[in-house]
């Protein structure tokens, strides 16, 4: 199958383009990124190819069966947009769009017959803790969750973290963590139903999430680290391989290919 790259210059569009030149099933045909590097070869520095980066987001839709977009939340849409009308399957791997974005684009490909995935984490692992995540939520009325990526990451908080939180409301609607009123409020991070999201950016983290229970007595930590890019990879490769058997429209989290 032929995919084309979205950000390809940035830390997980290289990454990917490296474990699509590695695979044997999978083959990099479009590399786009609005960076210094145009018409360089887009495996330069771990490889080579004959694929080179380009400016032109039509001129790498048209090579490609599917795309992976690894941008930023303002061009994204217009991406997805661009290849729901030309019937090429795409993997969204951009965070931080509004709802209404997503509305527009799940809209769009169920008109156009396309089908669009928004992952908000690529780790196996990841998707096991929301999982486990939501199953305690039936057992414990109070929770917190912390999440630290690198100083890079621009949306907080993480969609991740808003994906582990939508999980655990679905077992329990309301938690027993309300925040205080007064002038501390500002030290208690993202609120919703009573579960408090606290966002860390530094440098030297990858990405990684602690949500912590409270009990009489008793604390249920269940955290997950990706201490590499690279962990996201087997998640990346496999949301390309098997997006074409879900239904038209927008599907949502690596467990819908799992």
């Amino acid at each position: 199958m032929r995919v084309s790259v979205f950000g390809a210059c940035g830390r997980m569009g290289r990454t990917t383009v490296q474990a699509i030149l590695n695979s044997e099933d999978l083959m990099l045909s479009g590399c786009f990124d609005r960076t210094i590097f145009k018409g360089i070869d887009a495996a330069s520095g771990i490889g080579s190819s004959s694929v080179l980066i380009t400016d032109s987001m039509e001129e790498a839709l048209d090579s490609c069966e599917c795309a992976v977009d690894f941008t930023n939340a303002s061009i994204s849409e217009e991406i997805i947009s661009k290849a729901v009308l030309k019937g090429v399957s795409i993997v969204v791997g951009t965070t931080g769009h509004s709802e209404e974005a997503l509305d527009r684009i799940d809209a769009l490909a169920k008109k156009y017959k396309s089908r669009v995935l928004v992952v908000p984490n690529f780790s196996i692992g990841a998707v096991l803790m929301m999982k486990f995540a939501r199953e305690a939520s039936a057992f414990f009325s109070s929770a917190e969750i912390i999440e630290l990526h690198h100083d890079k990451k621009i949306d907080s908080p993480s969609g991740t973290s808003i994906r582990t939180l939508e999980g655990m409301l679905s077992e329990r609607n309301e938690f027993s963590n309300p925040p205080k009123k007064g002038e501390n409020d500002r030290a208690r991070g993202f609120e919703k139903n009573g579960v408090h999201i606290h966002s860390v950016r530094l440098p030297g983290l990858v990405a990684h999430q602690e949500v912590i229970f409270g009990g009489t007595g008793e604390i249920l930590t269940i955290r997950h680290d990706s201490l590499s890019r690279e962990s996201f990879m087997p998640g990346v490769l496999t949301a390309l391989r098997r997006i074409e058997k879900l239904p038209f429209g927008t599907s949502y989290g690596l467990e819908r290919v799992l």
